[in-house]
Protein backbone atom coordinates (compact mmCIF):
# COMPACT_ATOMS: atom_id res chain seq x y z
CA UNK A 1 0.00 0.00 0.00
CA UNK A 2 0.94 3.38 -0.99
CA UNK A 3 0.02 7.53 -0.30
CA UNK A 4 0.49 9.41 -3.01
CA UNK A 5 1.25 13.15 -2.53
CA UNK A 6 -0.26 15.30 -5.35
CA UNK A 7 0.24 18.36 -3.37
CA UNK A 8 3.30 20.85 -3.13
CA UNK A 9 4.99 20.35 -0.33
CA UNK A 10 6.04 17.90 1.54
CA UNK A 11 3.81 15.40 3.92
CA UNK A 12 4.53 14.28 7.38
CA UNK A 13 2.96 10.86 7.61
CA UNK A 14 2.35 8.70 10.95
CA UNK A 15 1.03 5.28 10.82
CA UNK A 16 -0.65 3.63 14.00
CA UNK A 17 -0.55 0.26 13.98
CA UNK A 18 -2.85 -2.38 15.61
CA UNK A 19 -0.09 -5.08 16.32
CA UNK A 20 2.89 -3.54 18.56
CA UNK A 21 6.09 -4.25 18.51
CA UNK A 22 5.53 -3.66 14.20
CA UNK A 23 8.19 -4.88 11.49
CA UNK A 24 7.25 -1.86 9.56
CA UNK A 25 8.57 2.13 9.69
CA UNK A 26 5.84 4.00 11.29
CA UNK A 27 7.11 7.81 10.25
CA UNK A 28 7.39 9.04 6.68
CA UNK A 29 8.31 12.61 4.65
CA UNK A 30 7.22 11.97 1.45
CA UNK A 31 7.75 14.80 -1.01
CA UNK A 32 5.83 16.86 -2.97
CA UNK A 33 4.28 15.27 -6.27
CA UNK A 34 5.83 11.69 -4.97
CA UNK A 35 4.72 8.15 -4.04
CA UNK A 36 5.70 6.13 -1.09
CA UNK A 37 4.82 3.04 -0.21
CA UNK A 38 4.09 1.97 3.84
CA UNK A 39 3.00 -1.95 3.92
CA UNK A 40 4.09 -4.71 1.74
CA UNK A 41 2.35 -7.96 1.83
CA UNK A 42 2.72 -11.59 -0.07
CA UNK A 43 -1.14 -12.17 -0.26
CA UNK A 44 -2.32 -12.13 -3.52
CA UNK A 45 -6.30 -10.86 -4.32
CA UNK A 46 -6.35 -9.13 -1.57
CA UNK A 47 -9.00 -6.45 -0.25
CA UNK A 48 -7.68 -3.48 0.10
CA UNK A 49 -9.71 -2.34 2.77
CA UNK A 50 -9.17 -5.41 4.39
CA UNK A 51 -5.81 -5.07 4.59
CA UNK A 52 -5.46 -1.87 5.83
CA UNK A 53 -8.10 -2.20 8.42
CA UNK A 54 -6.39 -5.23 10.03
CA UNK A 55 -3.25 -3.55 10.15
CA UNK A 56 -3.69 0.03 11.27
CA UNK A 57 -5.76 2.03 14.04
CA UNK A 58 -5.15 5.57 12.56
CA UNK A 59 -3.16 7.48 10.47
CA UNK A 60 -1.97 11.13 10.45
CA UNK A 61 -1.05 13.64 7.50
CA UNK A 62 0.54 16.54 8.34
CA UNK A 63 1.60 19.44 5.92
CA UNK A 64 5.57 20.48 6.60
CA UNK A 65 4.79 24.11 6.46
CA UNK A 66 1.94 23.44 8.87
CA UNK A 67 -0.96 24.80 6.93
CA UNK A 68 -3.17 21.79 7.87
CA UNK A 69 -3.53 18.05 9.54
CA UNK A 70 -5.85 15.25 8.42
CA UNK A 71 -6.43 12.24 10.60
CA UNK A 72 -7.86 8.51 9.33
CA UNK A 73 -9.04 5.97 11.05
CA UNK A 74 -11.63 3.38 10.81
CA UNK A 75 -14.81 5.62 12.20
CA UNK A 76 -13.84 9.03 10.34
CA UNK A 77 -11.44 11.21 8.72
CA UNK A 78 -10.47 15.00 10.09
CA UNK A 79 -9.85 17.74 7.79
CA UNK A 80 -10.07 15.31 4.62
CA UNK A 81 -12.84 14.48 2.59
CA UNK A 82 -11.76 10.63 1.58
CA UNK A 83 -10.77 7.96 4.16
CA UNK A 84 -8.67 5.11 2.67
CA UNK A 85 -9.96 2.82 6.06
CA UNK A 86 -13.96 3.12 4.74
CA UNK A 87 -13.82 4.49 0.85
CA UNK A 88 -13.00 1.94 -1.76
CA UNK A 89 -13.08 4.14 -4.47
CA UNK A 90 -10.30 6.42 -3.80
CA UNK A 91 -7.83 3.46 -3.83
CA UNK A 92 -6.28 2.66 -7.56
CA UNK A 93 -4.06 -0.39 -8.58
CA UNK A 94 -0.91 -0.80 -10.36
CA UNK A 95 0.38 -4.03 -11.74
CA UNK A 96 4.48 -3.92 -10.98
CA UNK A 97 6.36 -6.05 -13.20
CA UNK A 98 10.23 -7.10 -12.02
CA UNK A 99 11.95 -10.34 -11.76
CA UNK A 100 13.95 -12.48 -8.80
CA UNK A 101 17.13 -13.38 -10.78
CA UNK A 102 19.00 -16.12 -9.34
CA UNK A 103 22.51 -18.04 -10.65
CA UNK A 104 20.49 -19.57 -13.22
CA UNK A 105 17.93 -17.46 -14.63
CA UNK A 106 15.52 -14.74 -14.16
CA UNK A 107 12.04 -15.33 -12.27
CA UNK A 108 10.02 -12.44 -13.34
CA UNK A 109 7.56 -11.31 -10.68
CA UNK A 110 3.76 -9.46 -10.85
CA UNK A 111 2.80 -7.52 -7.64
CA UNK A 112 -0.18 -5.44 -7.35
CA UNK A 113 0.01 -1.89 -5.37
CA UNK A 114 -2.67 -0.13 -4.20
CA UNK A 115 -2.45 3.94 -3.45
CA UNK A 116 -4.52 6.75 -2.71
CA UNK A 117 -3.97 10.42 -3.51
CA UNK A 118 -3.81 12.77 -1.32
CA UNK A 119 -4.92 16.27 -3.37
CA UNK A 120 -5.63 19.69 -3.25
CA UNK A 121 -9.44 18.60 -3.46
CA UNK A 122 -9.31 16.36 -0.76
CA UNK A 123 -8.19 18.42 1.85
CA UNK A 124 -11.05 20.58 3.90
CA UNK A 125 -8.87 23.30 5.22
Amino acid sequence: MSIKNELTDTLSVTFYPKVKPFEYRTDYLINANSKEGFYWTSEIGVNVLDLINSVYDSILIAEKNGSFIIKFNHESAINCNINPFNDSYIWESEIIKGSNPTNFKKNPTETENFYFRITEENINK
